[in-house]
């Protein structure tokens, strides 16, 4: 997943109370995998592939207005802190092989349907 537009807002650094907050996928999600490929016939095979994926998460507070004040009188950025969530990934899928290509389709738990283009050296 990619990140979001996350808002401006003061890293403190630190997962304290801030009262309710925001959370926002913040920068690309990484992921580390393994696949294994089960050759039937006719260069057609099946896929699978597990992994782990990190995604960086902005957790931020939600403006708290004191009485009198209107959010138009006074612009200061929210406190907020960053975490980083892992995720347990899988993939199912086929794939097509010829000489020097092999092109493979499947449905990732996290993604959705994905297509991969490679080349067999």
């Amino acid at each position: 997943m990619t990140g979001e537009d996350v808002p401006d807002y003061e890293n403190i650094g630190s997962p304290i109370d801030l009262g309710p907050t925001v959370t926002y996928r913040e920068g690309p999600e990484t992921e580390f995998y393994g696949r294994l490929s089960l050759a039937l016939v006719g260069g057609l095979g099946v896929d699978v592939a597990g992994g782990l994926a990190i995604q960086k998460e902005a957790h931020i507070a939600l403006p708290l207005l004191p009485a009198g004040l209107s959010a138009l009188d006074v612009i200061v950025k929210p406190n907020g802190y960053q975490t980083e969530r892992v995720y347990l990934t899988g993939l199912v899928g086929v794939s097509v092989r010829s000489e020097n290509l092999i092109v493979s389709v499947g449905m990732h738990s996290r993604r959705g349907w994905v297509i991969g283009v490679g080349v067999v050296f």
